[in-house]
């Protein structure tokens, strides 16, 4: 393409042979006379014609090898900047699926927690208190007669305590708690693979270690870009709840989070809206699924998202808050998902609830 522009340029130079006059030239032997007689003639002919063209052709010939070397420069430059992305995150934060007996001690710990909040009562069923006759203290009970059945609330047997009196309503309540727990992780693994699914990989039970300082932090799903590096990972974490507990059961759980959020890649939000692609604000969400969402009041509303916002100030990183009930989760849409997610992860709303309130 330089030599497109510095053609006419060195051609102007010479154009001087053009304005020697009639009187100069007779001046000149007959020899020199013819020779420069033939270079007027060569020069014009060029000008008039073959330069512009010359000009045309290795301007877009210039062009062509200029786009086809920025085409080569570019895929290159994406595969260093993949390569170099990789190598960051690796230095950063691994990401690995939890061992199973980390989400078993992870579950028995969150149940525990939120039996302690709940207040229930270390007791065996009222209605279960004629058949421990002789084999409990009066007033006590939590003894059970070897291979009695322990109901709950509702009738339904929930285990044969196989000659173990230690097995009470305690022992079965917190089999309960763990199991609601589980059901919670499995609903989110499905609908985030629903939502995300392709595009994503989504790593349930993750493992996230921070290879710096060695600490690592279990997260109940961890989703990941596959193709597009440009967008941002997303750790999610889900708590069974209920209203007057969230302060005390949230807050633990929202600091693991916050630190994992520290760790994980940023990028654009997903997905891309109508007006383009958007900064992710958030790279971590506490999913809390609450037992008593239809009871909620105006003012639980606005306690909730005032605490959250209080508990978020104190993070480096933002951590988002998404409420569903925990007893509907069926009703819960992929699409009314993915839009909940998306004004957090956005930073439009770092609290969403995704059901309707009553």
């Amino acid at each position: 393409m330089l030599a497109a522009f510095l053609m006419p340029w060195g051609f102007a130079q010479v154009d001087a042979v053009l304005r020697i006059t009639e009187g100069d030239l007779q001046s000149y032997t007959p020899v020199a006379r013819e020779a420069l007689l033939e270079r007027q003639e060569i020069i014009s002919s060029l000008q008039g014609s073959g330069i512009p063209i010359l000009v045309i052709v290795m301007f877009f010939s210039g062009l062509a090898l200029l786009l086809q070397g920025a085409s080569q420069w570019r895929d290159r430059q994406l595969v260093a900047n993949e390569t170099e992305n990789v190598v960051l995150e690796k230095q950063r934060a691994e990401i690995l699926n939890a061992p199973s007996e980390k989400m078993e001690e992870k579950r028995a710990r969150e149940a525990e927690e939120f039996m302690e909040l709940a207040g229930k009562p270390d007791r065996v069923p009222e209605k279960l208190a004629g058949e421990i006759g002789d084999k409990r203290a009066p007033g006590d009970a939590t003894m059970r007669p070897p291979g009695s059945l322990v109901e709950d609330a509702n009738g339904k047997t929930l285990g044969d305590t196989n000659g173990k009196p230690e097995l009470g309503a305690r022992e079965l309540r917190h089999q309960q708690v763990r199991q609601k727990v589980v059901e919670l992780e499995g609903w989110l693994y499905r609908i985030l693979v629903e939502a995300y699914g392709g595009d994503f990989n989504v790593t349930p039970g993750a493992a996230v270690r921070n290879v710096e300082s060695g600490r690592t932090v279990i997260v109940d799903a961890i989703i990941s870009p596959v193709r597009d590096d440009s967008y941002g990972q997303v750790a999610f974490d889900v708590r069974l709840s209920r209203v007057k507990m969230f302060s005390k059961r949230m807050r633990d759980s929202m600091v693991r989070l916050a630190s994992v959020a520290v760790w994980l890649k940023g990028g654009f939000s997903y997905p891309a809206s109508p007006d383009g692609q958007k900064r992710a604000e958030c790279k971590a969400i506490q999913v809390v699924a609450l037992q008593d969402y239809s009871d909620m009041s105006d003012r639980d509303v606005r306690g909730l998202e005032l605490m959250a916002g209080d508990l978020r100030e104190s993070f480096r990183e933002p951590v988002g808050i998404l409420v569903v009930d925990s007893d509907r989760l069926g009703s819960i849409g992929v699409e009314d998902f993915r839009d909940a997610v998306l004004r957090i992860w956005t930073g439009e709303g770092f609290v969403q609830f995704v059901q309707p309130l009553a």
